[in-house]
């Protein structure tokens, strides 16, 4: 990336020994990287952020600083590497499925200092907590033998020397305000500039400020697979188009309507994958597809083979399935089924 997502250039990815080009190996290029830093050790971010969004993992900020730490340079080289995969990603009109949280944008842009209440939405069960501690009787804090340390991060001292400090009556308001400030401060600071400083090389800040935070965690996703909206009957036939050999009225057409809107949202993904390179829809959801999805009739040879024996097969860089015509709604479902599993990560068509 540091060669070359810099430019306005359009940035398009081949796989060696592959022929497959264009935005299908491109959104899978980008929904791998994705997937490898949700999932890469040392954790990037939190695991208990409501709805999927992301927010950095809380970390000593000394330690990361230390330029002679392999594990925190790894973090931070990574946040820089996310920078530059959102900036390209925003320039480019691309989906990549890294929803940041509202509160990580608001500090990217530095657009107003994060409140307490802003850890309601990154960490309701650490919200919670501190409400409880908020409303407990003063002569009962010492005997929860709290410490100022980060919760569930003893390595993070909320001042200096904070574990040899007992919460009491007196500190209650202090401990609140610090685990809130270094939660949502403190200890993701250094990763938040090492994303901010990657990001503007590429995108100026200003640009973005012309979206909301909340609009800002949307605008590279698209939308949910949990959405039903963009599933049903109704959406699915208006949106998808039939050509070549098929009709909105044909039998095998609307199998296939009736498959999509039956797909739980793992299969949503995996459909999604196998059919445009990136696991989620654009916003509008198919309507928002360019090209929009396409469904023609792949022709089966001469007998004795019938369409039974072959798999539907995809252009990716077209929105374009070719479905043969399955003799039952059986039939299809099997072979989608099959082809969504073992049809994704190879771009073997020109």
């Amino acid at each position: 990336m540091n060669l070359y997502s810099a430019g306005n250039a359009l940035l398009e990815i081949e796989y060696a020994g592959e022929v497959g080009t264009g935005s299908g190996p491109t959104l899978e290029f980008y929904a791998l990287v994705a997937e490898n830093l949700r999932t890469l050790q040392p954790q990037l971010f939190r695991a208990s952020t409501p709805g999927g969004m992301l927010y950095p993992q809380p970390y000593d900020p000394h330690w990361l600083r230390r330029a002679d730490e392999q594990g925190s340079q790894q973090i931070l080289e990574r946040f820089r590497l996310l920078g530059q995969v959102v900036a390209k990603c925003i320039i480019d009109n691309r989906l990549v499925d890294i929803q940041l949280h509202p509160a990580f944008w608001r500090s990217v842009l530095g657009s107003a200092p994060l409140s307490q209440q802003w850890l309601r939405s990154v960490d309701p069960e650490l919200h919670s907590s501190l409400e409880n501690i908020r409303d407990m009787d003063a002569d009962k804090l010492e005997g929860l033998c709290i410490d100022f340390t980060m919760p569930g991060h003893p390595s993070i001292e909320l001042k200096p020397g904070g574990a040899g400090y007992s919460l009491n009556g007196s500190n209650r308001e202090e401990y609140l305000h610090r685990v809130a400030e270094v939660a949502l401060v403190e200890a993701v600071a250094p990763q938040i500039n090492a994303f901010r400083t990657a990001f503007k090389e590429l995108l100026p800040l200003e640009t973005c400020r012309i979206w909301s935070e909340q609009e800002l965690s949307f605008i590279i996703v698209g939308s949910s697979v949990q959405d039903d909206a963009f599933w049903c009957i109704d959406h699915l036939a208006a949106n998808i188009k039939a050509h070549h050999g098929y009709t909105t009225d044909s039998r095998c057409f609307k199998d296939l309507m009736n498959f999509l809107s039956e797909l739980s949202a793992e299969n949503r993904r995996n459909f999604l994958m196998f059919a445009t390179g990136a696991p989620t829809l654009p916003i509008g959801g198919f309507s928002g597809l360019k090209p929009p999805l396409t469904v023609v009739k792949k022709e089966a040879p001469s007998a004795p083979l019938t369409a039974d024996d072959f798999m539907p097969s995809v252009m990716t860089c077209a929105n374009y399935l070719k479905l043969p015509e399955y003799s039952s709604a059986e039939m299809l479902k099997q072979k989608l089924h099959l082809a969504m599993r073992e049809g994704q990560c190879a771009f073997l068509l020109s």
